[in-house]
């Protein structure tokens, strides 16, 4: 009798031993996939939006951004502090990706309301209440166009002023009032 509750006790064991290396093989394969990033999301709402430089396109959130939190670390770092914060503190790395994303956004669709060139690059850098670094050149090229709207993408490589980031955005021209 008690052989054979050792055996379905070391059945039991040996099942939770096997699901915990699955378990730990699955996550440490998902960690270490070059296109998995710990920001990989959607920033800003409907409600947030802006207008380029000669007021004829438009671009709402959200704008999707990716990036490492190695990155985004090194953002915060360099940025100096917000409104009303103490002179030496900088912004948590959570709120990077956006900041970046609406930046590069911005300064995407900026150069598309100029050139309407389909492949261009660009400079972006942090555009918020504090000061802060720029995070190098993006190339942005147009994914998408239709009637009333552009699809635009913009990628950083890894270099001296930032990781690998990319950016994407929708345009639309801005209403025209009758």
């Amino acid at each position: 009798m008690k052989s054979w509750r050792r055996r379905a006790h070391a059945r039991r064991v040996c099942a939770r031993v096997a699901l915990a290396v699955a378990i730990c093989t699955s996550a440490a394969a998902c960690g270490t996939s070059k296109k998995a990033s710990p920001y990989s999301r959607d920033c800003g709402t409907a409600r947030a939006s802006f207008v380029t430089a000669n007021d004829r396109w438009q671009s709402s959130g959200p704008w999707h951004v990716e990036m490492s939190a190695a990155t985004a670390r090194s953002i915060a770092r360099r940025v100096g502090p917000g409104e009303f914060q103490p002179p030496d503190s900088h912004p948590p790395a959570r709120d990077v990706p956006c900041v970046v994303a609406s930046s590069v956004a911005y300064a995407g669709a900026d150069s598309w309301s100029i050139r309407k060139a389909t492949d261009d690059w660009v400079n972006a850098a942090w555009a918020s209440y504090a000061s802060g670094p720029s995070f190098g050149r993006f190339h942005c090229q147009v994914r998408g166009r239709h009637s009333r709207a552009i699809t635009e993408t913009c990628s950083h490589n890894a270099d001296g002023h930032a990781g690998e980031i990319t950016v994407d955005f929708v345009l639309r021209p801005v209403p025209t009032s009758s």
